[in-house]
């Protein structure tokens, strides 16, 4: 008896990210991320609910 597991495939996502630090001493550091730029669907590998459609992120964060 032969016996398969195989894995759905999951479609490739194109992600890009982008930051840089600043400030006195690099105290402060921007980013911005550009996720699911194809718009794909997918799913986390534990996750039931699926992952978000494409979808931007702002972060900034300082030092103090």
């Amino acid at each position: 008896m032969v016996s398969s597991d195989r894995k759905a495939a999951q479609p490739d996502t194109l992600n890009m990210a982008v930051g840089s630090s600043f400030g006195p001493q690099d105290r402060y550091r921007a980013a911005l991320h550009l996720n699911n730029l194809l718009d794909k669907g997918w799913r986390a590998g534990v996750d039931e609910l699926p992952g978000p459609g494409r979808n931007l992120v702002v972060t900034f964060s300082a030092k103090f």
